[in-house]
């Protein structure tokens, strides 16, 4: 049974949703000059979610290190406009999931898959499972050994998706202030 936060999100996707053939997207690597958007396609997906702690906001600070290699940020776009993103990113050992996670191999190559936003009018679209796949493949290129990714257990979508996609729950952790968030490790 849904809780109440579920289904309002839920009714909340159904309604804003614009169904498009995945064909209908082009998807490509970002640079820092996407920052603003991007920017605003965060602010843009945190003003329909109906408990901001769903997801982690993140600042411009934030975002810098993504665009760096190894690290990818990929946009999706329809008819020109960012509609999507996808993050992975190689972290410095502040923000490394792995050393958080149980029973990895201790020289395994790890990356996290930082995030992933959809403009909330393209809901439905199935362009999260796509960037996942997509961001997956550039880090099999790396060499990547497991990608590591936490979700709000409440985030059924987001965890939903991860799971469909692989990714199983590793362990429990507290993070941006104390909040629950599953750990999901994908061995690739």
């Amino acid at each position: 049974m849904l809780s109440r936060l579920e289904s309002i999100f839920c009714r909340r996707k159904k309604k804003e949703s614009m169904k498009k053939p995945i064909e209908s997207f082009t998807f490509k690597r970002l640079g820092k000059e996407y920052l603003p958007e991007l920017m605003d396609l965060q602010n843009e997906v945190f003003a329909t979610l109906p408990d901001e702690s769903l997801l982690r906001k993140n600042t411009v600070e934030t975002f810098q290190p993504c665009f760096l290699p190894p690290s990818v940020v990929l946009g999706a776009f329809y008819d020109g406009v960012l509609v999507g993103v996808g993050i992975l990113l190689y972290p410095d050992e502040e923000e490394d999931l792995s050393l958080q996670a149980v029973d990895l191999p201790e020289n395994a190559v790890c990356a996290n898959l930082k995030l992933t936003l959809v403009k909330p009018s393209f809901f439905g679209n199935g362009l999260q499972i796509n960037l996942l796949n997509r961001l997956e493949d550039f880090a099999k290129e790396m060499g990547t050994d497991f990608l590591c990714a936490t979700v709000s257990p409440l985030n059924v979508y987001s965890l939903t998706n991860l799971s469909a996609v692989g990714y199983q729950k590793n362990t429990t952790v507290k993070k941006y202030g104390g909040l629950e968030r599953l750990l999901m490790v994908k061995k690739l």
